[in-house]
């Protein structure tokens, strides 16, 4: 897929930018080989899958070799990202495959500090909190363990390409690569194959343990967004792909902020956006439960409503292009347990008439869901039916047979304290009678 069309193409980029600003041009390539070379997540195919990228990502190097940028990575470690290189590379992020790199190395890092600062912050707590109750052997251990922990953070921030110490330029960073990175991996991974192109050019591969790889293209084309699969140059943003929902996750976890928890979603829930998330299957279940609990307890009305589009979308992409055909029934089924069970949670603690507004459209959005299929909705409407059937029966029964409820318990207790009051009146007696007897004898 890769080639000397790619290479020339790329170096005709780098030359174009070299033209324009001779510093930048420089700076992209020396770092070209260490943008990616970060903590980046953990992903159970990805070896698999860099090995067959391996070589499309060399032929996008413009000729670049190994010993141009020997050392470049220690010259470039502590770099502050000042607001003028920020809006190079993302200004020639559209133009150079390396400045795109660039750019997500930048939002990786803007997101891994919320991670670091919010890691420290709990292990000051737990300081405070294991100060009172432990020996001195228990404080000893958490402290080696935090220490470890900040020489391990230590060391991933060392290695880090930039340094963000700008709150300004660190909104700037998440804002613009929210809404920009997804767009750019499209434009890179080229037009779509044809179906049959797609079916017989990369099958999918077997992994460990006999599972297919989700990396493989479906046979068919299907309505709806283009699966990112059938791109031309899937393989050369696959990881980098992976790399932007790992960390737009760390953010749905640890925003506060509500204005940016609906910038997130309002970005994250469009058919478009969710077709790129799809080929990632564990991520895409991480989304989905922390998407259902934003929908179920978030105070924001406008979050709420985001993410039932962002539930919605992922239904409906569900029946459009699911993981195989006979699986499509039970993956939707699946999401809207999801949102069930987020609701039945809300629900049990507890509503005032405050929030009865807030339950209606929680009511409304589970009932939009179940219109999605009929057969669906038999099912689960069938299964909660039975459940509910049979919690009546057993409080029915138990009601019956005086073993269940308040009521059963006041009849336990009366009945110990008159076996023991009982017991009392006997003994009282027995010991009566014992000392008349004494009483007789000593006359």
């Amino acid at each position: 897929v890769g080639g000397p069309d790619a290479a020339a193409k790329h170096a005709e980029e780098l030359r174009a930018i070299k033209e324009k600003d001779p510093e930048f041009y420089k700076f992209l390539v020396e770092q070209d080989k260490v943008l990616l070379d970060f903590g980046a997540p953990d992903d159970e195919d990805r070896d698999e899958e860099e090995e067959g990228g391996e070589a499309e990502e060399a032929g996008d190097d413009g000729g670049l070799k190994g010993e141009d940028v020997a050392g470049a990575g220690a010259v470039a470690q502590g770099r502050v990202l000042t607001r003028e290189r920020l809006e190079r590379i993302q200004a020639s992020a559209k133009d150079s495959f390396t400045a795109c790199k660039a750019a997500l190395n930048i939002y990786h890092t803007a997101v891994r500090s919320i991670e670091a600062q919010s890691a420290e912050a709990e292990a000051a707590e737990e300081e405070v909190d294991g100060a009172d109750g432990e020996g001195d052997a228990g404080r000893r251990k958490k402290k080696k363990k935090q220490k470890e922990k900040s020489a391990v953070a230590l060391k991933k921030a060392r290695q880090r390409l930039f340094i963000i110490d700008d709150e300004a330029i660190f909104s700037d960073v998440v804002e613009w690569s929210i809404g920009n990175l997804l767009d750019l991996f499209k434009l890179y991974a080229g037009e779509a194959r044809p179906a049959e192109a797609s079916a017989g050019g990369r099958g999918g591969k077997k992994r460990k343990g006999g599972q297919q790889d989700t990396a493989a293209a479906p046979a068919e084309a299907k309505p709806g967004p283009t699966d990112p699969r059938t791109c031309q140059r899937w393989l050369r943003v696959r990881v980098l792909a992976h790399i932007f929902w790992e960390d737009t996750f760390v953010l749905l976890n640890h925003l506060v902020a509500q204005e940016m928890l609906e910038a997130v979603l309002r970005c994250c829930s469009t058919p478009e956006a969710l077709a790129w998330l799809w080929p990632f299957t564990a991520v895409r279940q991480r989304y989905l439960k922390r998407v259902s609990f934003l929908w179920a307890t978030s105070p924001a009305q406008e979050v709420r409503l985001l993410a039932f589009l962002f539930l919605r979308n992922a239904a409906a992409i569900v029946m459009c292009s699911s993981d195989s055909p006979k699986s499509e029934s039970l993956q939707l089924e699946a999401l809207i347990k999801l949102a069930l069970r987020a609701f039945a949670d809300v629900a049990s603690q507890g509503y005032t008439w405050r929030s009865i507004s807030t339950f209606r459209f929680l009511e409304n959005c589970i009932v939009e869901l179940l219109r999605l299929d009929d057969a669906t909705a038999y099912r689960l409407g069938y299964v909660c039916l039975r459940q509910l059937a049979l919690i009546l029966r057993n409080a029915c029964v138990n009601a019956v047979a005086g073993t269940g409820g308040p009521g059963a318990k006041a009849k336990a207790k009366a009945r110990a304290m008159k076996k023991a009051l009982e017991k009392a009146k006997e003994k009282g007696k027995a010991d009566g009678g014992q000392k008349k007897h004494k009483g007789a004898q000593q006359q």
